[in-house]
């Protein structure tokens, strides 16, 4: 069974609303889908530590200033991520080791998600409905990048 990610409905989708009406981050061009309204999911691992997993709006402007919508509940150091991250930022090779705490610093990798996708329901359009319908968890199965909405956290999830 992959690791399921669980994020607070509510905040996935103010996010999915601001990375559908900006326009996307132009420094981000790694990004497979161009232009295409998105979010970013990133894990960030530091060896020996659970990694730490959220959201963000691909979208420019930022909504205020950077939000960031983590994870309810990151699992143990999984092993079904993805192989081929959209980017990866090692903050080792930016910074000189030890500069700030003597510890090593995350490493960040990140999946581009595009809010449309051919041949599918657009996802903020699910979002919106699943939200309406009064489920609380938007759910991203780690290893295949797919998503799924819940009510509580303890039922199982439904297919977006």
């Amino acid at each position: 069974m992959h690791p399921l990610l669980w994020f607070a409905l509510a905040g996935a989708l103010r996010l999915a609303e601001h990375a559908s009406a900006a326009p996307a981050d132009p420094r981000r061009p790694g990004s497979p889908f161009g232009n295409a309204p998105a979010l970013r999911l990133i894990v960030e691992t530091v060896p020996g530590l659970r990694p730490v997993v959220y959201l963000l709006s691909c979208g420019v402007p930022l909504p205020g200033r950077p939000v960031a919508l983590y994870a309810a509940r990151t699992p143990a150091p999984p092993d079904g991520w993805p192989t081929d991250p959209h980017e990866v930022i090692d903050l080792n090779q930016l910074v000189p080791a030890g500069t700030t705490t003597g510890r090593p610093l995350p490493v960040a990798r990140g999946w581009y998600l595009p809010l449309r996708r051919p041949g599918q329901r657009p996802l903020l359009e699910t979002m919106r409905a699943a939200a309406d319908a009064g489920y609380s968890h938007l759910v991203i199965d780690a290893a295949t990048l797919t998503f799924t909405v819940a009510r509580r956290r303890h039922r199982h999830p439904q297919p977006c």
